[in-house]
């Protein structure tokens, strides 16, 4: 068990941990969520010794496992404390921020009427559904001002500026390769997220967020 908990590992977690604590706000405290995450590692041995195998690419399934249970963690600690259920909670994912992005620097489309595809939690409207797509344009608004100015610029020239541009188009304005380019976009994107509190905590396989609902009915299944 002591070899479990290498340098690696003991990093990861840290990384982790504080990444989730950024994330909510500090709503609980890193020496809380550090605990939760080595815990989780004593108990998935067989997951960190398939990682290790893999080199950085195992690590970075370790980070993205760590940081889900972690957040998870926490939106159950917020519920305990509230009240809540955890599905009052609202959470932004990818998609639903990838369709308010074209409009978010036109004032006068903050009303539009674009679908969102993305599985939004149970009980909220879709972005395009009255002022909850006014909500949601000043919160990505607000958050983009956080970014860096150039990773603001790119996500400019992506969404409002050349959106006709492709890919290779406009890697070439950036001087950047097409794949160099996804990946600085996917990057900005994923800030953009934890600047706006994180995906939500209950996930399918691969990247899909899933809603508790979801979860719920899932586990009713398998009693």
């Amino acid at each position: 068990m002591s070899d479990l908990f290498d340098e690696k590992i003991m990093r990861a977690c840290a990384k982790a941990a504080k990444r989730v604590v950024v994330v909510n706000k500090r709503y609980v405290e890193y020496g809380d969520v550090l605990q939760e995450m080595y815990i989780w590692v004593a108990k998935h041995e067989r997951n960190i010794a398939e990682w290790r195998e893999q080199g950085q690419h195992g690590m970075n399934k370790l980070g993205v496992a760590l940081f889900r249970h972690g957040h998870g963690m926490v939106a159950r600690e917020r519920a305990r404390r509230t009240g809540c259920s955890t599905s009052d909670f609202f959470y932004y994912t990818p998609a639903m921020i990838e369709e308010l992005l074209p409009d978010v620097w036109f004032y006068s489309n903050w009303q539009g009427s674009n679908q969102v595809e993305a599985d939004m939690p149970r009980g909220k409207s879709k972005p395009s559904e009255g002022g909850n797509r006014q909500a949601m344009m000043i919160d990505v608004s607000y958050a983009i001002t956080t970014l860096p100015v150039e990773d603001q610029r790119i996500l400019r020239d992506r969404f409002a500026t050349h959106p006709d541009m492709s890919t290779e188009q406009l890697a070439h304005l950036w001087q950047l390769t097409a794949d160099g380019l996804r990946k600085r976009i996917d990057r900005i994107m994923e800030k953009l997220v934890d600047r706006l509190g994180g995906e939500p905590p209950f996930f399918q396989q691969g990247r899909k967020p899933r809603s508790n609902a979801s979860a719920q009915a899932e586990t009713r299944r398998q009693a």
